[in-house]
């Protein structure tokens, strides 16, 4: 038995063969999973160690790709990974192009979004 026990939800898509799936509409908090395997569905509960993760999985679209996650989140944390992973080994320096900057030293990497700093340790 695993140490998070199966749900009831679970047990019976177990029962009839399927591999428990579920899914969620788009702006609908509800969580759905397929009880009939021609594609009748319902909505069903969650434990509650799951949770978080469907209500992170289920972000609206919108949200997601919003302008200001993407300059606050998405552009700087990308940014910083790549850099990281591309910089040769001992670089330092500055590279800037348009309205982007980053300072490099031997341990840290400083990016900048327009005013905005964003850090991170080599």
């Amino acid at each position: 038995m695993p140490s998070i026990p199966f749900c009831e939800d679970e047990l019976k898509q177990l029962k009839r063969g399927d591999i428990p799936y579920y899914f969620k509409f788009l702006s609908n908090p509800k969580l759905y999973a397929y009880k009939t395997a021609e594609g009748e569905f319902e909505a069903v509960s969650a434990p509650d160690e799951f949770l978080k993760g469907i209500n992170r999985d289920a972000t609206d679209p919108l949200e997601l790709l919003s302008v200001s996650r993407i300059n606050n989140e998405i552009l700087p944390t990308g940014s910083l990974f790549i850099l990281k992973k591309l910089l040769p080994s001992g670089f330092s320096g500055l590279i800037e192009v348009h309205n982007f900057k980053a300072e490099v030293s031997p341990n840290d990497l400083q990016i900048i979004f327009g005013e905005k700093i964003f850090n991170a340790k080599i």
